[in-house]
């Protein structure tokens, strides 16, 4: 029974197969069934025939559509043996043909059955001048074009490119000539001005043949890419009393832009503003300040200009110049002045011994010396004297002179006298002091310190 049904199976799928075989004597397969051409040029349409009959068979070629008389088959009648392909050619040549699409019907008749198998065939005739794509990219300042065309002749063609802005302003205008044959593509590079601000630009160009076809535009909208690229640059002038510093922010991207720069002061210095900072900011390592730049636009430059002041410390220089020249002065006319010196010995009992020492270092020649010192009420002249003075005794005590006369640089005299203390306990001596004259006849006093004896 199985063996009745697949003999049954098999006997359907060879009948079909050969009714198949013989509605469709022979099959054609366009090895290519769109040509694009130009005028005036020759192309050939590749078609495949296959005899599916089991049995060799003559066949006629036939073509039909417009413009037969470009069209030359190279075959008339084609043999093919049973289950043979031969490779059949349509050559067509489409003189002053117009632009547009031509269908041929590529078409095979058998002798023997007169069944037929056909085939669209299209040909497709371009225009004398064509712009197949247009495209345009920035690469930093360039804007770079490319263009890709077909032409049917050797010609030149004229390329007027305008460029505006989103305002419709135009930024700039070019013109070139251009040689062009059969199928390529052009690049070209067009710098764009240093003023183009980032954003979209829309660039505007025709193509204009010199000897066939029509004028081509074109339009496309390119983007400038943001570039941030402000440099500072800095220029000292230097005097002996400031530093002068000029800051100077240029903008070399192509974005405006409001720029805020940044300078730092030494916080031992005294910086004079003549650029006028936003904001200041004082740290441990000096003063920070801001400075913002408003509407720097490309190409542009911005200064700010300020003052590094030496003459405070100059100033400060001088002062403490000034007070260690004072302070050597001081210490120098301390040490060359003229001094006395009143010196208390105890000597026996209630007895003391009173030294006046008067000293002339070097400066002066005093003349006219005379030395005067009070002894205490509570206490009596003795007799002993080195040199005799005149005593003016008074309830206040005695006033003691004695008339030196001159004293020449670096002399020194000593006068000394003896008291006797009329009570026990600490007594306090009054100041000695010199009178003198100086070469000039001024008169001038010096002053021992106050002596106390016990």
């Amino acid at each position: 029974m199985k063996i009745l049904s697949l003999f049954i199976i098999c006997s359907f799928l060879l009948t079909a197969a050969s009714v198949q075989a013989i509605d469709e004597p022979v099959t054609l397969e366009p090895v290519e069934d769109r040509i694009l051409t130009h005028q005036d040029r020759f192309v050939t349409f590749l078609v495949k025939a296959t005899n599916n009959k089991a049995t060799q068979d003559d066949f006629h070629l036939l073509i039909d559509g417009k413009h037969l008389e470009w069209t030359f088959p190279s075959h008339i009648v084609v043999h093919l043996e049973p289950g043979e392909t031969k490779e059949l050619k349509l050559d067509a040549y489409p003189k002053y043909a117009s632009p547009g699409v031509y269908v041929y019907k590529f078409e095979l008749l058998s002798e023997t059955t007169g069944s037929t198998d056909s085939v669209p065939l299209y040909l497709e005739i371009k225009e004398s001048f064509i712009i197949e794509s247009f495209d345009a990219v920035t690469n930093g300042n360039q804007l770079r074009l490319a263009f890709a065309y077909d032409t049917e002749v050797e010609q030149h063609i004229d390329v007027p490119i305008t460029i505006r802005d989103q305002n419709d302003n135009i930024i700039k205008s070019v013109a070139y000539t251009e040689s062009i044959i059969n199928r390529q593509t052009v690049t070209k590079s067009i710098d764009l001005p240093e003023s183009t601000l980032a954003g979209d630009y829309k660039i505007e160009i025709d193509f204009i043949p010199y000897v066939a076809g029509d004028i081509k535009s074109m339009d496309k909208i390119f983007t400038v890419e943001a570039v941030h690229n402000v440099i500072e640059s800095e220029k000292r002038t230097l005097t002996p009393f400031y530093e002068e510093v000029e800051i100077t922010a240029t903008n070399d991207g192509n974005i405006e832009e409001n720029y805020l720069l940044f300078e730092s002061f030494q916080g031992n210095f005294l910086t004079g503003f003549i650029t006028q900072p936003d904001s200041c900011d004082d740290t441990d390592q000096g003063r920070r300040c801001q400075y913002l730049l408003e509407s720097l636009p490309p190409g542009a430059s911005r200064t700010i200009t300020y003052r590094i002041e030496y003459w405070p410390i100059y100033i400060q220089i001088a002062v403490i110049a000034l007070i260690i020249i004072s302070f050597v002065a001081y210490s120098f006319s301390r040490a060359t002045a003229p001094t006395i010196r009143k010196i208390g010995v105890r000597k026996k009992g209630q007895k003391y011994s009173v030294t006046l020492y008067i000293k002339n270092p070097f400066r002066h020649h005093l003349r006219g010396v005379m030395v005067r010192d009070w002894v205490s009420p509570l206490a009596d002249i003795t007799p002993e004297f080195s040199m005799k003075p005149v005593a003016r005794k008074s309830e206040a005590g005695t006033e003691l002179l004695w008339n030196i006369g001159n004293i020449k640089p670096r002399d020194e005299v000593l006068i000394n006298y003896t008291i006797k203390t009329t009570i026990e306990g600490n007594i306090k001596l009054p100041k000695a002091h010199a009178r003198y004259f100086d070469k000039h006849g001024n008169q001038s006093k010096i002053f021992s310190k106050p002596l106390e004896i016990d």
